[in-house]
Order: C-alpha cells, then sequence, then structure tokens
C-alpha cells in the first residue's frame, strides 16, 4: 500500500478491498513510556487541577477563594516549567500536592466553614474550627521540608549555611 492510500481514508483509497487499520489508543502501553516518576506527576497533575476545578464551583466567597487559591496557580505553573531544570523529589511533590488541596478545600468554604474542621470540633469537644490550623501547620513544615532537601542535595549543610 502506498502513503497516499494510507493517509487517504477508507472511502477514497483506490484498492476498495484493502481496509484501513483501526485506530485504538492503548492507554496502559502509552503510560508504560513514561517513567513512574512521571506518571506519578500527572497523576498529582490531574487530582489538583480536579480539585481546583470542584473549589471553583460555587465557593462561599468567590474572593477569599482567589486569595487562597492564588498560590496553587502560581505554583503549580512554576513546578510544571522547572521539573527538569530542578526537579523535585516524589515525597516533595506529595506533600506539595496535599498543601494545595489544603488551600483549595479552606478557599472553597472558607477556613472556618470547612466540614471536616466541624468533625474535628465535634470529636475533640473544641470550641471552634481549627481547619485553619492545618493550614498553618502544612504552610510552614512543607516548605522547611522543601528547603532541608534543597538545602542537603546542594550540599550546603556541610558547610554551615542552611540546616546543619
Amino acid at each position: 500500500m502506498s502513503r497516499t492510500q494510507r493517509l487517504l481514508p477508507y472511502t477514497l483509497c483506490h484498492h476498495v478491498s484493502q481496509k484501513p487499520e483501526a485506530v485504538s489508543i492503548n492507554y496502559g502501553k502509552l503510560l508504560r513510556k513514561f517513567s513512574t516518576q512521571a506518571r506519578e506527576n500527572l497523576f498529582i497533575l490531574t487530582g489538583a487541577t480536579l480539585v481546583l476545578i470542584w473549589s471553583g464551583i460555587e465557593p462561599f466567597d468567590t474572593l477569599t477563594w482567589f486569595m487562597e487559591v492564588l498560590p496553587v496557580l502560581i505554583v503549580a505553573p512554576l513546578l510544571i516549567v522547572t521539573r527538569k531544570s530542578f526537579p523535585l523529589t516524589s515525597l516533595l511533590y506529595r506533600l506539595i500536592f496535599i498543601h494545595a488541596v489544603i488551600l483549595m478545600i479552606g478557599g472553597h468554604f472558607t477556613y472556618a466553614r470547612v466540614p471536616g474542621g466541624f468533625w474535628v470540633q465535634d470529636w475533640f469537644d473544641l470550641g471552634r474550627n481549627h481547619y485553619d490550623r492545618l493550614g498553618h501547620l502544612a504552610q510552614g513544615f512543607i516548605p522547611a521540608i522543601q528547603r532541608a532537601k534543597s538545602c542537603c542535595a546542594d550540599r550546603l549543610c556541610s558547610r554551615g549555611n542552611g540546616f546543619s
């Protein structure tokens, strides 16, 4: 079969008896071409995108939602652009994803109205919803882990310029 015949649709082929090959995508084979790290990053990006879309649907306060998800909207493209020049570990990508989810959920409900915070409030008989404390923990802990990882990766620890 000539190159022209392969490119033409079935109805335009000169030889009607030659049926074109069925086009099917084997997603398993396609995913195997990517490394485990790349597949995990794709899964995390997809999950974060879905949570972002969900959080933007009828948030309690649109301005609060925008202010809470703005760091995600800034950092996610930066992580995508710098993934080859400054790759992070799987642990860091997972932690950043968790932090992004905390921010997006807090933006959707506002921190004082997150249902999970009310559950904790009821379980421990607390006076208020403490979901904001989870956000503060993530806001301090995750960047500290990132700093420690990048510091040790650059061998700054041994020179006393970072965590030592």
